[in-house]
């Protein structure tokens, strides 16, 4: 019995210590799709999820696209920058 739940695991999901460097930098985020000037909306044409990869920020996650459309930048985001709370103003 030890030995087969040696090889099915517990279900519990965990990083590997490999996965770990990159994990934040692998995943979807929030990202300007273009150059957004301060005070303006953020729309579905302004914002995309994006993989951040290495070269870009990370930015919120996808979960929250919700609460980041309608809502207006406190300062400029660059294009392909990833979108933070610090980015916007509150309702």
């Amino acid at each position: 019995m030890e030995r087969l739940e040696r090889v099915l695991g517990t279900g519990a999901k965990a990083l590997a210590p490999s996965e770990r460097l990159n994990y934040g930098r692998s995943n979807r985020s929030i990202h300007a799709r273009r150059a957004v000037k301060k005070g303006e909306l953020l729309t579905m044409e302004n914002v995309a999820v994006l993989r951040t990869e290495k070269n870009l920020k990370p930015g919120l996650e996808p979960v929250h696209l919700d609460t980041v459309l309608r809502k207006r930048t406190i300062r400029p985001i660059p294009d392909g920058a990833g979108i933070t709370w610090e980015d916007l103003l509150a309702p």
